[in-house]
């Protein structure tokens, strides 16, 4: 799994389901220009743009209630 993750030519970052950074490619390194040591771990809306971030925080807030059977 590991070698497709790396080997996939678009950015893949893998989140909990609080938004914590669990593993990324080279190409999402690219994009955000920041290591995998630097982001993992690490909250997903504390290295997004700021204008972006509440964005972010309903998109995760929807998926939960999808996944809790709220939304159809």
């Amino acid at each position: 799994t590991s070698a497709i993750i790396e080997g996939m030519p678009a950015a893949l970052l893998i989140m909990t389901d609080s938004g914590e950074v669990e593993t990324l490619n080279p190409q999402a390194e690219s994009m955000l220009n920041l290591k995998a040591a630097e982001l993992i771990g690490k909250q997903l809306t504390s290295i997004i743009q700021n204008q972006q971030q509440q964005t972010f925080v309903d998109f995760l807030s929807l998926l939960r209630q999808k996944e809790r059977g709220g939304i159809s």
